[in-house]
Parts: C-alpha cells; sequence; structure tokens
C-alpha cells in the first residue's frame, strides 16, 4: 500500500531521522513513500500554515493513490 510519512523537524515522540529511514528503505524496494518534513515543528505542529499544508498534503496523497488503484 502507498504511504505517507508526514512529520515534524523536531519530534522527539517520533523522530524525522526515523521517519526518513522508513522512506528511503521503501523507496529502495520500489514502494510508493511520500515523506514530508516541517521544520520547526514537533508531535504536533502548531504553525498554522503547516496545520493546513499538511491537510492538504494527505488529501492530495489519498486522492491520487485511491483513485489509480
Amino acid at each position: 500500500a502507498p504511504v505517507q510519512l508526514i512529520c515534524g523537524e523536531q519530534d522527539i515522540r517520533c523522530p524525522a531521522s526515523e521517519s526518513y529511514m522508513a522512506y528511503q528503505q521503501l523507496s529502495a524496494l520500489g514502494k510508493i513513500c511520500n515523506y514530508i518534513c516541517y521544520q520547526g515543528e514537533g508531535h504536533t505542529f502548531i504553525k498554522t500554515e503547516n496545520q493546513m499544508s499538511s491537510k492538504l498534503a494527505q488529501l492530495e496523497f489519498l486522492d491520487k493513490n485511491l483513485t489509480e488503484q
């Protein structure tokens, strides 16, 4: 299944480095994988523009991958 990884650069619960490693490994296997990292954000996004951007990215990812399946 396609995977989207959205993370905050300063997340201490789910470190961005681990999400990036997962992205690299899935991509190396030829899997559909999207990685987005928001600078200055933690586990919960504080900046309104990042909240909106991440939600839009989720919708676009789902629209693309659910309609192509």
